[in-house]
């Protein structure tokens, strides 16, 4: 897109990306959606995260289950991530966790307490560059495995936006 002005006369072309200004309104959100997906007891597993919501910047790395961020997106981006519990085992702890380019990054810590189809929810802001990614990983301890909830929209997603 062009823009035409007028400089003493002498009518100039000016290209609507040169003065746009503005920060990349990048985001996306992803989520669990064919099934629920098993967790096995006393392990950090990867939620696969398998139906793509929307993902402006096409950054979603659907065979390996994480974004990552594009060559015109580094900057300080804004993650929510969560997790339905499909369990009635009373007791054990769960921790939902945020990995960036395969690291621990936060987590959200909880204890379920004979509360079936509990969520539990991480929401973190991180300066991250071109390449870097982020991914969602799940233990628990109930003594067996557990299913966490799909097909439903709270069964477990991740979601982000670029701020700046």
């Amino acid at each position: 897109d062009e823009f035409m002005v007028s400089d003493a006369g002498v009518l100039k072309r000016i290209d609507y990306s040169l003065i746009k200004g503005g920060v990349s309104n990048s985001s996306f959100l992803v989520k669990l959606d064919s099934a629920n997906q098993s967790m096995d007891d006393s392990t950090y597993t990867k939620i696969a995260l398998d139906t793509t919501v929307w993902d402006t910047s096409s950054g979603w790395d659907g065979t390996n289950k994480r974004y990552i961020v594009q060559s015109d997106d580094a900057g300080k981006w804004f993650f929510t991530t969560g997790v339905q519990i499909r369990s009635e085992t009373d007791g054990g702890d769960c921790v939902l966790l945020l990995y960036k380019n395969g690291v621990y990054t936060t987590e959200m810590l909880g204890r379920l307490y004979n509360h079936y189809y509990d969520t539990y929810n991480v929401t973190w802001a991180m300066d991250l560059s071109a390449t870097d990614y982020v991914e969602v990983f799940f233990y628990h301890s109930f003594g067996s495995a557990t299913d966490i909830g799909g097909t439903d929209c709270n069964g477990a997603y991740l979601t982000g936006f670029r701020m700046e």
